[in-house]
Parts: structure tokens; sequence; C-alpha cells
């Protein structure tokens, strides 16, 4: 625990490259007008979503961000992979520690009525023809985090039709 606390604090140090500064602010720039949007901030990894566990919740995001803390957002994003939590399930799950690779993403935020997750397959069976959303009111984080039970729908691609509705709590 205290290692992990040592390489945050270290991390929270680090400066963005010159590169790294460049693509925010050429990214930010193609806003037209900051001070009307906010953004997610999300981040994501290559372990995260694999046949035998899931990262989900596990990882950071933050949202409705403003341009002006959009670097501090990643910031935290970052420093949070570093977190106990994140090492113990790594290690539960057979990932190596040293797996620290992380992508960091800056979208426009929406204000939605409710959000979720979308998967492209079923992932009860692995049905390649059938897509899942599950969701909730609000912006999605509690359907990530499982704070919630959320609805789900079973959905046949080729006809979009429902083929399963299972309403949450």
């Amino acid at each position: 625990l205290g290692d992990c606390q040592s390489l945050q604090n270290f991390a929270k140090t680090l400066d963005f490259s010159a590169v790294q500064q460049a693509a925010i602010n050429d990214g930010l720039g193609g806003i037209a007008d900051q001070s009307s949007v906010t953004f997610a901030v999300r981040s994501s990894a290559p372990v995260e979503d694999q046949e035998s566990h899931s990262f989900a919740g596990i990882f950071e995001s933050e949202l409705n961000v403003v341009s002006a803390d959009v670097k501090d957002a990643i910031r935290h994003c970052f420093v949070a992979s570093l977190d106990h939590r994140v090492f113990s399930y790594k290690h539960s799950v057979g990932v190596g520690i040293d797996a620290i690779e992380l992508a960091v993403i800056v979208q426009t935020m929406i204000d939605a009525d409710c959000a979720g997750v979308g998967f492209s397959l079923n992932p009860q069976n692995n049905d390649f023809d059938e897509l899942v959303i599950e969701a909730n009111w609000g912006l999605g984080i509690t359907v990530v985090s499982g704070d919630v039970i959320p609805d789900q729908y079973l959905i046949e691609k080729q006809t979009g039709t429902v083929l399963q509705r299972n309403l949450g709590c």
C-alpha cells in the first residue's frame, strides 16, 4: 500500500512531454467555443476486457471537465491506475503488475438523461449476432462501477429486434 502511494505521489509530479502537450492543445483547439463545452476524460487499458476478466469500474474517469482542467483530469486518470486496488485486481486475475499500459481518451461530454455500456457481442455466450446494452438514468458511471443493476437489452444485430429486456433496479 505504501509503495503504491509513493508511486502515485511521484507520478503526480511528472509533466507532460512537448508532444503530449501539443496533442492535448491541438485536440482542444478543434473545439470552437470551449467555454460552453465540458469533457469526459476516460481511461482504458489493453488488459481491461478479456475473456477471463474485466476491469470495469477499476480505472478512473472524470466527467464534466472544463477545458482548463483537462490536463489535471488526464493526470488523475493515470495516477489512479497506480492505485493498490488496481495492482491487487491485476494480481488476482493473473495480469502482471508491470503491465501499466493505459489510454486516456478526452471526449466532448454529452448531457445525457441515461447512459451505459454497449457490448458488440453477447458477453454471456459470445454470440456475434447479438449485442447487449446495459444502461440506467444518469451518465452511466453507476453502471460501470457496479453500483446499480442496470436495465439490460439483448438485441439481434441484423434486424434490430429486441430479443430480451430486463429492467434493473
